[in-house]
């Protein structure tokens, strides 16, 4: 989960859809490559203290760096200035997790999907 922290944003003057891309990207790889389902699960039922104190503070780094990327496109106009970004970093992540739930994995298209799903409501 440490590397993942410390991922480079996209470019300023990336456009709004490569930093969707992004942002889709790091929330799979958050999961693929962090915490994992079972970490997920742990996390949840907060049944290890340590684990989820440690797990939270890891995902909240990772999170604080994809919301600070999306508020910089929020301010330069790129992306809609009235954004829920914690709701929205929500809706990526939950739609990850429900494909998961309900087919017992994320198609390779999914990245597609939730980018061309939630570009209307990104976009400026």
């Amino acid at each position: 989960m440490e590397p993942l922290t410390r991922s480079a944003p996209p470019e300023p003057e990336a456009t709004v859809e490569e930093l969707l891309r992004w942002v889709v990207e790091q929330s799979r790889l958050s999961v693929d490559e962090g915490i994992g389902l079972g970490g997920l699960a742990a996390l949840v039922t907060e049944q290890e203290p340590w684990f989820t104190e440690l797990m939270r503070s890891l995902l909240m780094r990772h999170r604080q760096m994809l919301a600070e990327a999306i508020r910089r496109h929020c301010d330069d106009g790129t992306v809609c200035a009235d954004l829920d970004v914690e709701t929205f970093l929500d809706c990526v992540v939950g739609a990850y997790f429900a494909e998961q739930a309900r087919r017992g994995e994320v198609d390779e298209d999914w990245p597609a999907r939730i980018t061309r799903t939630l570009l209307p409501t990104f976009a400026a």
